[in-house]
């Protein structure tokens, strides 16, 4: 005797459908980038990324490229370009959904401050605007000035030569005759 003769057709079919159903609910990847912070800004040539991904055997892709995971966690070391970079992390594993962020990244380049002692102020302000940085010159010269001979150069800067700093920084230029 079939089954649909005993009870109606919608029973049957609800009885029937959840019989027959084999279907799971599809486990998630889940993965969280710690560091760097989306919008981060740098001025070294690497950066870390590491965060942690579940279930701890799921495969973590950076930039495209393998990375370890322990205990699900994950870290490792991108190069940087200049400017801003683009870094995807993805997680998956077998049977599961994929998971993917992306992150921008912004690498600043410095500028080393130049030794401009005993350079002309002209010349000295001329060098430093040319690595894009600002110049604020300073007259050291004492009110007895006027009586010694020769012209003014460079005594010193702030930020001093060798200095690394941001592309727009003001430098300011000590000039003197009596350095």
């Amino acid at each position: 005797m079939r089954l649909t003769a005993l009870v109606p057709a919608a029973l049957a079919a609800a009885i029937c459908a959840g019989c027959a159903s084999t279907a799971r609910p599809e486990p998630q990847i889940h993965l969280q980038v710690s560091e760097p912070v989306d919008g981060a800004t740098v001025t070294s040539g690497t950066v870390t990324v590491s965060g942690t991904v579940s279930p701890a055997g799921a495969r973590v892709l950076v930039l495209g490229k393998g990375v370890a995971s322990a205990n699900g966690t994950f870290s490792t070391q991108v190069r940087l370009q200049p400017g801003t970079n683009l870094v995807d992390v993805l997680a998956g594993a077998l049977h599961d959904k994929s998971a993917m962020t992306a992150l921008r990244v912004y690498r600043q380049i410095l500028v080393t401050v130049p030794n401009v002692g005993n350079d002309s102020p002209d010349g000295a302000t001329k060098a430093l605007q040319a690595l894009g940085l600002k110049v604020h010159i300073v007259d050291t010269d004492p009110f007895y000035s006027f009586l010694i001979f020769g012209s003014k150069d460079v005594c010193s800067t702030t930020p001093t030569a060798g200095r690394r700093v941001l592309p727009g920084t003001t430098v300011t230029v000590s000039v003197s005759k009596t350095c």
